[in-house]
């Protein structure tokens, strides 16, 4: 069935893929709203059997958070209840006084709290989301929930900002509990045959350590199967004193998680930049992390279709995207092809300009695209020039991009109940396409990263960490040419 197992880690990898789960439920239909159906929900989706012998069908994810960071989301729900029952009569089965000690528990979010009553779903704002948990409309299976009690989310007494704390969390619990046979293993031997691993994670705080010890893990375990990645920076102003840490932390995780990755894809949160059609508040997680999971869901389209595009797996996009080579850092962009009408002065939608351009992903001067994978859905891309759900594979393209792999699925993307008004249309479905690139621009911002260790790593790191960057910028800079001398190295 080409499953795809996912990993959650942290708060901010949550709320992007909580969006992502709301809008693969989407793609069900029910009764008199029942078609045909172009997305095949196996992919990203498990059977099992609930309370009473309910059939239940629950992501195939695992999601991890600090103490707190579920907000009112409990770990078991109403698919899996019984289960709840047993857990509060442990007096009776130890035959013992048992005192049970709960903290306050985090009151629902009244769209939440609808959603459980059947009722009518009230706005979502910005001001009242404070937990992923918020606009979640998903039922998950409870081994699904994972939740880390050694830090507590959103403390200032001690933050889990720090890469070597992570590493350390992942193997204090690993030498207890051996986590791919405790999370991992029941998820994954039930596929049928898996075609990959996505992983959501931040990168420049404590889970960037996590992450590293958790894909060395599973390379260990899976050394065939695709591992992708989507790291995600926080870009957000902030003194030079949190910073450098940061930089550093991130240096410390991509050593480790792109050369263990099939595909990494940098993800900054915010974005660098954002067009004037979209408004969009950078300091709300859900709005940012909207945006974001449109893109990454979008560019993923076709490795869970039916149909024409149902031969891409993730894997074929890894073939195109590294072209072979070790360059297998991948950049994400988006544009809504509706936007092109909202800044024409002709009301036209025309070429695609920079200004119609959502960099998702690293920002800079880009002088060479080795390869690069499109996909457009909803109305036609005038840039592709594709009918609905077809594929054009390995076509070479001249001047600055060698491969091109184009996809067009007629499905558009939905705008849901719980996705923030953020394109001036609440309801209904947007028209995009999205690209996934490896780019030369990459060199800049690894040389950035580089001198940022080598300015203020400690000595112990320093040469290892430089060394390892340098190595992976080397990719970027063969089998193209510039037309100068970069100077990245003197």
């Amino acid at each position: 069935m080409h499953e795809v197992l996912t990993l959650q880690l942290g708060h901010s990898a949550n709320y992007i893929a909580t969006h992502f789960w709301n809008t693969q439920q989407s793609y069900f239909t029910f009764g008199a709203d029942s078609g045909p159906v172009s997305i095949d929900h196996d992919v990203h989706f498990r059977a099992g059997i609930g309370t009473g012998g309910v059939e239940t069908y629950t992501p195939r994810t695992l999601i991890y958070d600090l103490k707190g960071g579920f907000g009112s989301m409990k770990r078991i729900n109403a698919l899996y209840e019984l289960e709840e029952d047993l857990r509060d009569n442990y007096g009776e089965i130890w035959n013992n006084n048992v005192i049970v000690q709960k903290e306050p528990e985090i009151g629902m979010h009244p769209y939440i709290e609808s959603l459980e009553l059947g009722t009518e779903l009230p706005p979502i704002t910005a001001e009242s989301v404070r937990y992923w948990n918020d606009f979640n409309s998903v039922y998950y299976h409870p081994r699904s929930i994972i939740q880390l009690y050694q830090y507590e989310a959103k403390s200032g007494f001690t933050p889990f900002d720090n890469n070597a704390d992570g590493r350390e969390l992942f193997t204090s619990i690993d030498n207890e509990y051996e986590i791919l046979d405790r999370d991992i293993r029941f998820f994954a031997e039930e596929c049928d045959q898996m075609q990959g691993i996505q992983i959501f994670t931040t990168t420049d705080d404590g889970w960037g350590g996590f992450a590293s010890e958790y894909v060395i893990a599973l390379r260990d375990e899976y050394p065939k199967t695709e591992l992708w990645t989507w790291g995600i920076e926080r870009s957000e102003r902030v003194p030079i004193e949190k910073r450098v840490p940061r930089t550093l932390g991130l240096a410390n995780a991509l050593s480790v998680l792109v050369p263990l990755s099939s595909i990494y894809v940098p993800i900054r949160s915010p974005p660098a930049k954002v067009p004037s059609y979209i408004t969009f508040d950078h300091v709300s997680q859900w709005h940012t992390s909207a945006l974001i999971s449109t893109g990454i869901e979008t560019i993923t389209l076709q490795t869970r279709m039916k149909g024409p595009l149902s031969g891409s797996r993730l894997n074929d996009l890894s073939t195109v995207l590294t072209v072979n080579s070790g360059r297998n850092i991948s950049l994400l962009s988006m544009e809504v092809l509706d936007g092109r009408h909202i800044n024409s002065p002709t009301g036209n939608a025309g070429a695609a300009t920079e200004e119609h351009i959502v960099d998702l992903s690293w920002t800079g001067e880009e002088k060479h695209t080795f390869a690069k994978v499109k996909v457009a859905r909803g109305a036609g891309d005038p840039d592709l020039n594709g009918r609905p759900d077809t594929a054009t594979q390995h076509h070479e393209i001249p001047e600055r991009c060698a491969l091109l792999a184009a996809f067009h699925a007629a499905i558009p993307y939905p705008l849901l109940e719980s996705y923030p008004n953020i394109f001036g249309r609440p309801g209904g479905s947007l028209s995009l396409a999205c690209s996934l690139r490896t780019s030369s621009l990459v060199i800049d911002r690894l040389g950035r990263i580089r001198d940022t260790v080598l300015r203020f790593a400690p000595l112990d790191q320093k040469e290892v960490l430089y060394n390892e960057l340098s190595g992976l910028s080397s990719a970027y800079e063969e089998g193209w040419d510039s037309g100068s001398d970069s100077g990245e190295d003197d």
